[in-house]
């Protein structure tokens, strides 16, 4: 519905009769929701529109706009305001919010907005933004909604302090006369400086708090890449008045110094105890390990990154020890920036709300309910409604309703900031859709048993939306092992419908990216390839690796295992836990063959070794002419070679190069990777700047040739002025530290997703590796795509590349040799495109799926009979 059908249908009309069509009275209607909601009791288009707006999205603000420039009710036009001032301040798009504020500045007791605090705090902070302080504080002191006393007012008063002028006194004056006006103990700050991370209790006031011993409170820390407010969040919880507290931190396998700073912590207090997890698993999980360790009467969790006053945990257990009838309590909280600039995602009446992430609830509680679901968002809310629809709706209490005993850091990375998981979709997507799910669960369940959730289920309890399912299931600890708890097993059930228990085959990735490179994708034509109803495919992955990467191998095989097996080094043997750990893998699945994606790893050899099973590795890499991965590996290249002497049974080597160089012929195959050509049909960009594009494609790490790259761009500006050279891949360091260097004829292009989306704007691709390359993927791909290559002549590229026929070779680091075929490129465009359509063909000769597919089923399945 546009704005301007919006006036000329009986939409107005029809709205004013749904609350009397639907047999209710229209003033208990009102008295229950329009009172409440600032409204006068009739329709108020904007109220709907608004509802319309969070539900679908953006295209409802021009609805909105409409109802401001046509609409002749005035309370209509008000609440359109307030509705779109907040839509923007959501995605703090201030000064698009700012257009919106003046109606309710001026008068915010007209009829049509709320009549409560939340109107004049968006303005605030509208106007904070925007730099008009004397404006703010202006309505902060004169508003007759922002009560002088109100916590929200104190609050205000601190975001304009540090918004204004940053002065740390005021701020923090703001914040104690709030907390002692309630009864509760005043903040210092450290080193003179305000922020989240330098609040510390007042050791003044402090010193008068009666401390509490009894009884034990298990405090969980879920804990991912959060090194630089961990601390915060643990000194925080040491400082509580209750000072019977274990703190279990469960390190979710960061790859920061998270787990550093949580041991660096441990050393400081014995009630800390640290665990680690061996892959990431999500938040959730994480909890439910430490809930697996708690030993408190009481139990409760912390964020990593919050911060809460020194005696929240003491009201909350106290809250429980003088009601017998509750068994959980909750406080209320605050968000704020690390500065202390307060403010809530989509304003409402106030900035402070319940903090569902404070739920104590007693070890009774644990016991009938059991663990948090393996989700990625929302678990906590599922648990808090778990509690009431299990034990009543008197069961949870609020403690200091209204009194922020937390403050809540806001980091735009975290999953409530993330589009997907944001908190808008309560209203329609992710969240809503999950806890729809949740209270028809609750709902339906008759027995409080009924309503457990244990810690390692093989099956969902209810449904729950794909992007946020941790659908892990485990195998057991290997037993013998002392470390067993935290070597469960995770794994994921494929889409593979084997009926071969008997053929099962163990594959097993080096790498499990966010990205996904050459590496990547060719695993994923392996997978592909070795599904068919010959055999079981089970796949092993070193980490969790990203959804995308994880779902499309689950396509094609049975399970998909994560065991934090690492590349070998010289020196190190493969430690035994994770040797163990495999052996159970390989026994759990029946597994008969084990393959091992490259020469890097070894663990999954080693494990099938006192099994007496054949193994088949792939090798990819050519060591001699790759001194990075020599050094990665702590060795030489003699030493790796001399390692694969009997490594494996069987090698399949991805190029007669790579063949060449394990030089055992009677137990080697040859098997070059695939190329979908179809998926490549991608049009040859269409330009009219007259220029030729030459793009090198890669991970922009300096073995891939970055330097020779400017070097050539940089000789072309002069000799090939109609050349563009594209920089395709992560803009990371070292890139960075190079852009000075680059010419203007190069244009860094970043990352992208896809080869397919890569290459798009390449009329020609480079590839001008430092080290010899044992097959070339991106080579193939730009083949397949019809766009001819430079490339060196080493390593196996002129496998791929027929000098002058589908492409051109040049020596190692012959820049002027780069340089003439870049110029005959420019300078011939049909012989260009011949070079393409001849390299395509290639592709289809040579390198296609169903050919692969053959090969590699024929080698695995000679194994898998004897």
């Amino acid at each position: 519905m546009n704005s301007q059908s919006l006036f000329d249908s009986n939409w107005y009309l029809e709205t004013y009769q749904d609350v009397a069509n639907s047999g209710i009275n229209p003033l208990e209607h009102y008295q229950k929701f329009g009172k409440a909601e600032g409204r006068l009791p009739c329709a108020n288009i904007a109220f709907e529109l608004e509802k319309q707006l969070w539900h679908e999205g953006e295209s409802f603000v021009n609805n909105l706009q409409g109802v401001i420039d046509t609409s002749v009710r005035e309370y209509e036009v008000a609440y359109a305001h307030w509705a779109l001032a907040r839509w923007h301040a959501n995605y703090g798009n201030w000064l698009a919010a700012r257009k919106y504020i003046d109606i309710i500045i001026d008068n915010a007791l007209q009829p049509g907005l709320p009549q409560n605090q939340g109107p004049t705090l968006l303005v605030l902070s509208v106007l904070c933004e925007c730099h008009e302080f004397e404006k703010a504080r202006s309505l902060l002191e004169q508003s007759s909604l922002l009560q002088k006393e109100s916590v929200d007012y104190f609050l205000a008063r601190c975001l304009l302090d540090r918004s204004e002028s940053g002065g740390a006194k005021n701020a923090l004056a703001d914040l104690n006369t709030m907390y002692t006006k309630r009864g509760l103990t005043k903040f210092d700050m450290a080193y003179g400086q305000l922020s989240l991370d330098t609040l510390k209790p007042s050791a003044d006031v402090s010193a008068d708090i009666e401390v509490k011993k009894d009884p034990l409170v298990s405090v969980v820390i879920p804990s991912y890449n959060s090194s630089s407010g961990l601390a915060t969040a643990v000194h925080s919880l040491l400082a509580q008045t209750w000072r019977n507290l274990e703190i279990i931190i469960v390190d979710d396998a960061s790859t920061d110094d998270s787990l550093k700073v949580a041991e660096q912590l441990s050393d400081l207090d014995s009630r800390i105890k640290v665990y680690k997890q061996h892959t990431n698993q999500g938040a959730y999980i994480a909890r439910n390990v430490g809930l697996s360790y708690a030993k408190g009467d009481f139990i409760t969790v912390h964020d990593a990154d919050d911060y809460s006053h020194c005696q929240k945990i003491q009201l909350q257990v106290e809250a429980l020890q003088n009601n017998v009838e509750a068994c959980a309590s909750v406080s209320h909280w605050a968000r704020c920036t690390t500065d202390l600039k307060f403010g809530t995602w989509r304003q409402e009446a106030s900035w402070v709300h319940r903090n569902v992430s404070s739920l104590m609830f007693r070890r009774s509680v644990f016991d009938s309910l059991g663990y948090w679901d393996a989700v990625s968002v929302n678990a906590d809310t599922e648990y808090y409604y778990r509690i009431l629809s299990g034990f009543g709706e008197a069961s949870i209490i609020e403690v200091k309703q209204g009194v922020p005993l937390a403050f809540g850091r806001t980091e735009s990375g975290s999953l409530t900031q993330n589009a997907n998981t944001h908190f808008r979709t309560q209203f329609k997507g992710v969240r809503k859709d999950y806890m729809d799910a949740a209270h028809q669960w609750h709902n339906s369940k008759d027995q409080l048993s009924d309503l457990y959730m244990p810690f390692k289920s093989k099956e969902r309890l209810f449904d729950a939306p794909e992007y946020i399912k941790r659908e892990v299931c485990f195998l057991s600890g290997v037993k013998g092992l002392k470390s067993s708890g935290n070597l469960d097993t995770p794994y994921y059930l494929g889409q593979q419908n084997s009926t071969k228990q008997d053929r099962a085959v163990l594959l097993c990735a080096h790498m499990a990216g966010e990205t996904l490179y050459g590496a990547e994708r060719s695993f994923i034509d392996m997978a592909k390839a070795l599904h068919d109803g010959n055999k079981k495919l089970i796949i092993a992955l070193p980490a969790h690796a990203s959804a995308d990467y994880r779902n499309e191998l689950l396509k094609y095989c049975s399970a998909l295992v994560v065991v934090p097996y690492t590349w070998w080094q010289a020196g190190k043997k493969d430690p035994s836990e994770i040797v163990k750990q495999l052996e159970h893998v390989i026994n759990e699945f029946n597994v008969k063959l084990v393959a091992a994606n490259t020469l890097v790893i070894s663990a999954p050899l080693v494990a099938v070794k006192e099994l007496n099973l054949p193994t088949i590795m792939h090798v990819r890499e050519l060591p001699e002419h790759d001194p990075d991965l020599c050094e990665l590996l702590n060795t030489s290249a003699a030493a790796i070679k001399s390692k694969l002497d009997d490594a494996a049974d069987v090698y399949i080597a991805n190029s007669i190069c790579t063949a060449s160089y394990i030089s055992q012929p009677s137990k080697s195959h040859v098997l070059y990777n695939t190329v979908n050509v179809d998926e490549f049909d991608i049009p040859l960009p269409k330009t009219t700047d007259g220029l030729t594009r030459f793009a090198l494609i890669s991970s922009n790490t300096p073995k891939k040739g970055v330097d020779d790259f400017i070097r050539l761009a940089k000789r072309a500006v002069v000799v090939c002025p109609n050349a563009r050279f594209l920089l395709v891949g992560p803009v990371n360091e070292y890139i960075q530290s190079l852009t000075k260097r680059m010419p203007s004829n190069i244009e860094v292009c970043g990352y992208k997703a896809s080869p397919q989306e890569a290459l798009k704007e390449a009329d020609v691709v480079l590839n001008l590796s430092n080290f010899q390359e044992s097959f070339g993927r991106t080579v193939s791909e730009a083949m397949a795509a019809k766009r001819p290559v430079i490339a060196y002549r080493w390593g196996a590229i002129p496998e791929l590349i027929d000098n002058g026929i589908n492409g051109y070779l040049v020596p190692f680091s012959d820049i002027e040799g780069l340089l003439s075929r870049v110029k005959v490129l420019i300078d011939d465009a049909e012989f260009r495109h011949a070079l393409g359509m001849a390299a395509k063909q290639k592709m289809i000769d040579k390198f296609r799926f169903e050919s692969f597919s053959k090969t590699i089923n024929k080698i695995y399945g000679g194994y898998l009979d004897v």
